[in-house]
């Protein structure tokens, strides 16, 4: 059963083609992608109120039938429409959008540098009030029929940068004060469906603008309206609800929707809006992510929790549907086994006849790069040669862009909208994406969850981040550093010199020269990695990568005549440019074994 989108991404009314015409190439950088998004922006419809004639302004409940009463009202519900807004971020940071419908490889331009991330958001709007009160004809005085309140919401994007600024983009254009209360009455109404009734019908309506962000006059333009954010829940909600039918008001309930989760530069992590601080609740500094519209938790230890009941330990990743295991196995919250051997796993959304829908089953990507999607009759393979899902497109290895759309047949299919660049996507690294920071330090981890959403961290089984690194291990971490900075990937090495291992990003590592051989034949893969060789090939990763250290003043430890000669030079550089520090205000300790965490922390640090 598909679920037509109603908050974030909804409302749509433009098709996936006059989007993206079929072929249509965008301005790509030659960098790699890292996300792609289409928006749908809230406008005003109108700059004021107008009355409307309506076929329903009453309906008086009848024991055998209703009795419905045309007449003139002000809607309220009528004051905004959806408009499309189309992100391209890439790797290097840079964030291009487009709100041409046609979706013209001209109409992309640059609007920031240094993102992060993007997402798409729904927050309230304005309160609109509707009293109706009603007359009959042998009254002299109205009495109140209905009164009800609703709050509307609109739609923005949400940027957050590197350095933890968040802004919001495509802010709705304020309703003028001028035109605030409203009030029309009906006279000698007759009812439509029997014109033996006849009533006066009085209408007020009245706007008060809830709007929780600074006015702004040019959509295209992002204000910024948080700072320190490290993560932000990319499927985020911020939405109230208030209604009420009936002569009491709220005679249904007030009802006050779901907020989103985020994680501040501190490690603090709340429920709530970034910047809205009187209604964010702190949270569970055990919690990584949290989807409150499904009620699903994910703990810091990777355990995942629905509606308060444990579903699994070991959790790489979940969705409103699937919950995926470290090991690469794949459940529905029925714990039934969909698949083996997957690597990531998305919430699905497709076009259908021009509009966006949330799939009742989710996408997933195995091991081989194919992309398989689901119904009722079980998961079938989409496509080959896929590197992520971003949104409602997939993207192939090559940077080539497809919808997902839906067939006459009611069958998914994807369809090529956009040529890459010929380089891989490298998609946003999520904060849950199998980052599980076993037995580490308490200092520790606000740094890791920084190195975490960086794509530094080790995603593995049973290992300890307090322990020390092993040889092979840094290699991982050295390999994800020097993509990182040359945005580019490591050369694979057409040829292995060592006996004792095969481990292909050893390999990487040893063919850019960051690592070297135990001996001619063996690379010691399992040996502890000192704290003096950790400085020396993070100053080998950043030289190879083509990149320079901040200079600073070398920090005069006092065990500086311990530090091996060929290590000097290089504890000297990162030392100066604030990357290595001591284990003590004078000492460095090179001879010590470095832990994951350590490693890992300096390495997160050349890259912010």
């Amino acid at each position: 059963m598909k679920k037509k989108l109603l908050n974030g991404l909804a409302l749509l009314s433009l098709c996936a083609c006059i989007l993206f015409p079929g072929g249509a190439s965008a301005a790509a950088l030659q960098v790699p992608l890292k996300d792609m998004q289409t928006h749908y922006w809230s406008a005003t419809l109108q700059s004021e109120l107008q009355p409307i004639e309506s076929t329903w302004l009453w309906n008086e409940p009848r024991a055998d039938r209703n009795i419905e009463y045309w007449g003139t009202g002000y809607w309220a519900d009528g004051l905004t429409i959806y408009k499309p807004a189309n992100f391209l971020l890439y790797e290097n940071g840079d964030l291009l959008l487009s709100t041409d419908k046609s979706f013209s490889e001209n109409s992309f331009s640059k609007v920031m540098s240094n993102v992060k991330s993007i997402s798409q958001i729904t927050v309230p709007f304005y309160k609109s009030r509707e009293i109706t009160e009603i007359r009959y004809n042998s009254r002299s005085q109205y009495s109140l029929g209905k009164d009800r309140d609703s709050i509307y919401t609109v739609n923005l994007s949400t940027i957050l940068t590197n350095d933890g600024e968040l802004y919001i983009m495509g802010s709705p254009s304020d309703i003028p004060y001028t035109n605030k209360n409203l009030t029309i009455e009906n006279l000698n109404v007759i009812s439509e469906t029997d014109t033996s009734y006849k009533k006066d019908i009085l209408m007020t309506t009245s706007i008060e603008m809830l709007f929780p962000f600074t006015y702004q006059a040019n959509p295209n333009t992002p204000i910024k309206i948080a700072d320190n954010i490290d993560y932000i829940d990319p499927s985020y909600y911020y939405v109230e609800t208030l209604y009420g039918n009936g002569v009491h008001r709220g005679s249904t309930g007030d009802e006050t929707g779901e907020k989103g989760f985020f994680i501040d530069k501190l490690g603090n992590t709340y429920l709530g809006f970034p910047g809205q601080t009187d209604s964010n609740t702190l949270a569970n500094q055990n919690l990584v992510n949290y989807s409150p519209y499904d009620n699903i938790m994910l703990l810091e230890d990777g355990t995942l929790y629905r509606n308060n009941g444990k579903v699994s330990s070991n959790i790489k990743d979940f969705t409103p549907y699937l919950y995926l295991l470290n090991d690469g196995t794949l459940y529905d919250y029925e714990h039934k086994l969909i698949d083996r051997d997957v690597k990531a796993i998305y919430e699905s959304l497709y076009f259908d006849n021009g509009e966006l829908y949330l799939y009742d089953h989710d996408y997933y990507i195995k091991s081989d790069d194919s992309l398989w999607g689901g119904n009722g009759d079980g998961y079938k393979k989409l496509m080959d040669d896929v590197s992520a899902i971003f949104q409602v497109y997939a993207v192939r290895t090559n940077g080539d862009a497809f919808t997902i759309e839906k067939s006459e047949n009611g069958s998914l299919l994807p369809r090529k909208i956009m040529n890459g660049n010929g380089l891989s996507p490298k998609p946003a690294a999520k904060v849950h994406e199998g980052k599980i920071f076993k037995d580490a330090s308490n200092w520790a981890l606000v740094d890791l969850r920084s190195a975490r959403t960086s794509g530094l961290t080790l995603p593995v089984q049973d290992l300890s981040y307090n322990k020390a690194i092993t040889r092979e291990k840094f290699c991982e971490i050295a390999v994800k550093l020097y993509e990182k900075l040359a945005q580019k990937s490591a050369p694979s090495s057409s040829k292995n010199t060592f006996e004792d291992t095969s481990n292909p990003e050893i390999l990487k590592a040893y063919e850019l020269g960051i690592v070297k051989g135990t001996s001619k034949t063996t690379f010691s893969p399992q040996a502890n990695i000192t704290r003096e060789e950790v400085a020396t090939m993070l100053k080998r990763t950043v030289d190879k990568a083509g990149k320079s250290l901040q200079k600073g003043s070398a920090k005069n430890f006092s065990d500086h005549a311990q530090i091996s000669s060929w290590a000097k030079d290089a504890v000297s550089a990162m030392s100066a440019a604030n990357i290595v520090k001591g284990l003590s205000e004078t000492t460095f300790a090179p001879k010590q074994n470095t832990t994951i965490e350590q490693a890992v922390i300096m390495a997160n640090r050349l890259v912010k």
